[in-house]
């Protein structure tokens, strides 16, 4: 190719009297210099091409980072104001199911002296509330004077399906069955003045 070049640029230069030889190698020198500014350039060119690109891809990296960091945020807030949603709904049902609950274990234990007197012949005015460790002690026959008869009776109202006792309950229930059961008579003033504290 450089030599087709040489060539037809020949008959220009033999009329300024250069011979061919010196007209090729000068011509190959230019050329030879020509090709090195292209290959230097190219590089250049390449250079700043793969600088430009890099600093492209970091920019979409921050950028699709960006952009995956804002997607994940608004997921899990979504998820999150889902959950917490669903989350307050399920705490005010079973704030209202025990609200339920415990407003009709107070209806019951106040409608429990009609019941016992309608189920357990137990006079009202011979049942005494406790509310703790158990509900009620009645006296069955108090109220009528009946002291021969006198039944003195535990009662534990449950309002619920379960009719399960609790631990100490079930302790007294036991106690009371087992006729573990005493008297005392408690003289405050004979016992202070006998007390060596006072």
């Amino acid at each position: 190719k450089n030599f087709k070049n040489v060539k037809r640029l020949y008959p220009r230069f033999k009329k300024q009297g250069f011979s061919r030889l010196f007209i090729y190698k000068n011509l190959q020198g230019i050329l030879q210099k020509k090709e090195n500014e292209l290959k230097d350039i190219l590089k250049n060119f390449n250079r700043e091409l793969n600088a430009k690109l890099e600093e492209y891809k970091s920019k979409d990296r921050e950028f699709l980072e960006t952009q995956l960091k804002k997607i994940i945020y608004n997921d899990f807030k979504n998820k999150f104001e889902e959950w917490k949603k669903n989350e307050e709904k399920r705490i005010r049902e079973d704030s209202l199911k025990r609200s339920k609950l415990t407003v009709l274990g107070k209806v019951g234990e106040h409608l429990a002296p009609l019941l016992l007197f309608e189920t357990h012949n137990i006079n009202p005015k011979d049942l005494r509330f406790l509310g703790t460790p158990i509900d009620y002690i009645a006296f069955k026959g108090l109220d009528e004077e009946k002291y021969e008869d006198l039944e003195i009776i535990f009662i534990e109202v449950k309002t619920g399906k379960s009719n399960k006792l609790s631990q100490r309950e079930e302790a007294i229930k036991r106690a009371v069955l087992k006729k573990k059961i005493n008297w005392i008579t408690f003289n405050t003033l004979k016992n202070l003045k006998n007390s060596k504290n006072f």
